[in-house]
């Protein structure tokens, strides 16, 4: 599953690391409702892995020392860490190249948006291979040049 939210963030943000670390938060939040729908729905309890472009902001994440650079955000913000340490939600490190969530939020030339395109396709056919589940994928056909279709 892929979420993404484009909005102003409410809290001002002293650096890019804070602003992605308040990010990462929020994505935290939509993490939580999002599982929760889907134990009440599926009864499917999975662990969440959280891919950032932002190492400052996971070493953030992953330190309890409050220090002179952190220690003016608020309390609600660090919420997540409970969750890292609870073994709930796992943060990776992914490269901007193959951040995949990029494809809903920035114009892409098309060369970019045919590699992501092909990434999500062949990560869902390995997590259908590896988990069973759901019908693999074969093809995308293209029928009017318009929206593509499912086989």
């Amino acid at each position: 599953m892929i979420g993404w939210r484009a909005h102003k963030q409410k809290t001002t943000a002293l650096s890019s690391a804070e602003a992605e670390y308040i990010a990462l938060s929020e994505c935290c939040q939509d993490f939580e409702w999002l599982k929760n729908l889907l134990i009440e729905t599926t009864n499917i309890h999975s662990k969440g892995i959280i891919y950032t472009n932002n190492q400052s902001s996971m070493a953030i994440a992953s330190k309890r020392i409050y220090h002179h650079g952190t220690r003016h955000l608020d309390f609600k913000i660090h919420f997540f860490r409970s969750l890292i340490e609870n073994n709930v939600i796992k943060l990776e490190y992914l490269q901007s190249t193959t951040l995949v969530a990029d494809l809903l939020t920035k114009n892409l030339p098309s060369t970019k948006l045919e590699e992501l395109i092909k990434i999500i396709f062949e990560t869902s056919k390995l997590q259908n291979i590896k988990y069973g589940g759901m019908k693999e994928i074969d093809y995308i056909q293209e029928t009017d040049n318009s929206s593509p279709m499912r086989n």
